[in-house]
This record gives structure tokens, sequence and C-alpha cells, in this order.
């Protein structure tokens, strides 16, 4: 504003030039060299004194000096931007399955000593660990909370089925947002999350084309999800979900299609 010069607005403050240009200033001033160098960033790095620390400490340690600084200079041609760096789950991570069924127990598994033959779970079971101690609530959608939190089902709100939810507290059928699931934090150490079959986390009222979808599979960690959201549908004529799209399914039951294989293959 006015005929004031820039040098006297002092904006010259907040520019890297000995002398700072004005309204009159000219292409030859702009491509003048009378420019300080930028200050290059102080970098400090803290090792330990003992030799003796063990591998991973020394590990980390070097990590920690190689971690890249984007170097800053004037130009394009003086900048060194770092590489973007992607979460990959270590070398030899264990896949991670979770098979939840409902209306079933301990004593029904052929890999717990029950009657019903189930080769496939038992090879997955002897594969794997086995536990013992999981406290079910006796409903679908409470258990699925707490089996995906590790937390009580009063605690992360889903303290009954989707469908009651009510204004009490821990009643309100709405995943605590402060309760971090499992996929949640895989994705986070590089693992690639799927979902698949029933869902029965999203409340009633967010079961539609609008959302919110935050309470979906894939608002709750899962990269990809396929299967049905409500707490029971068609076997024949589902009511199916890809990723946030309502979908047909992909055959007719005269052409052989059936939930279950679908949801396998």
């Amino acid at each position: 504003s006015g005929t004031g010069s820039i040098e006297n607005s002092g904006l010259e403050m907040v520019t890297n030039r000995r002398k700072a240009l004005s309204e009159s200033s000219t292409l030859a001033d702009l491509a003048s060299e009378d420019v300080v160098s930028p200050q290059k960033e102080t970098v400090l790095v803290i090792q330990s004194a003992n030799k003796e620390s063990s591998t991973a400490s020394s590990q980390s340690g070097t990590e920690a000096t190689k971690k890249c600084v984007p170097q800053i200079g004037l130009t394009y041609a003086d900048s060194t931007p770092c590489p973007f760096e992607t979460a990959v789950a270590p070398k030899g991570s264990p896949n991670v399955v979770f098979l939840v069924l409902d209306d079933i127990g301990y004593g029904s598994l052929e890999c717990f000593g029950g009657p019903v033959s189930t080769p496939n779970i038992d090879r997955l079971a002897q594969g794997g660990l086995k536990y013992t101690n999981f406290h079910t609530t006796g409903i679908c959608s409470p258990t699925r909370a707490c089996m995906l939190t590790g937390r009580n089902l009063h605690s992360v709100g889903v303290g009954s089925l989707m469908e009651f939810a009510s204004g009490y507290p821990g009643y309100t059928t709405y995943l605590s947002k402060e309760a971090a699931t499992m996929p949640e934090m895989l994705v986070k150490q590089g693992y690639d999350t799927y979902c698949v079959g029933k869902w029965h986390l999203a409340p009633s009222g967010t079961i539609n084309a609008a959302g919110p979808y935050d309470q979906w599979p894939m608002g709750r960690g899962f990269e990809m999800f396929y299967g049905f959201l409500e707490s029971h549908t068609g076997q024949w004529y589902p009511d199916l979900v890809s990723g946030t799209t309502r979908i047909s399914p992909p055959a007719t039951p005269e052409q052989g299609y059936h939930l279950s294989k679908d949801l396998v293959n």
C-alpha cells in the first residue's frame, strides 16, 4: 500500500537477502547474488557411551543416526528431499487370522476336544496358538467389540447389540475411537488387513448409502471388506457390501450361488 518500499515495511526481516527488494526493484536486482546462505539445520545425535549395549539398542541407535534430514537450499538444485517412508511388516511377521463364529463354544470344535469335525480349523490351531480364557459376552456385537479392542464391552460403548442402542453410558453402540482396534494397530506396522463375512459393529443408523462410514470395517482399520453389515442376511440373496458399496451377488441360486462359498472364494 502507498509508495513505501518493502524495505521500510519490516518485511525484509522475513527474507534471506542482505538488501531486501523494494517496489522499484528490477529483474536484475532479483537475479543478483546478494543472498545470504541459509543456515544449515543443526542435528544433535545422542549415542550411548556403553560399548557393551545390546544388539537391539545398537541397531536402534544406528537407525536414529541414519534418519534422513531434508536439505533445503536456495533452489531445487541445491536441495535434497527425503524418500517417503512406508511402514512394512518385519520379515517373518506372522499372519493374524481371526475366525468368529456365532452360537458356538470351545466344546464344539474338534481342536478343543469337541465332537464337530473341523479339519481346516484344526490345521490352523496346530500351526498357531490356542487360548482358552476368552470370555464371550453372550451376544454378538459386544463380543466382537471385546475381541477387536481387547477391552470390556461397556468401556468401548458396545454393551448391547447394534439394534438396541440407548442413551446410557456404555450402550451407545458406537465403538469408541479411544479404543484402538487390532487392525488399526496392525496397519500402522505395515500389515494388510481384510475383513470377510459378518460385521455387526456398525450402528443401525449408519447402515445406509449416506453413511457415515466411520464405524464400517474400512473405518476401523480394515483396508478391504466383503460381506454383510447387519446381524444376519440371506444365504442365497444376501445384502452384500464390498468396501463401502452395496453390490448384488455375483450369481443366482439357480446358477449355484451360496453365500458361504462366495465368502470362502
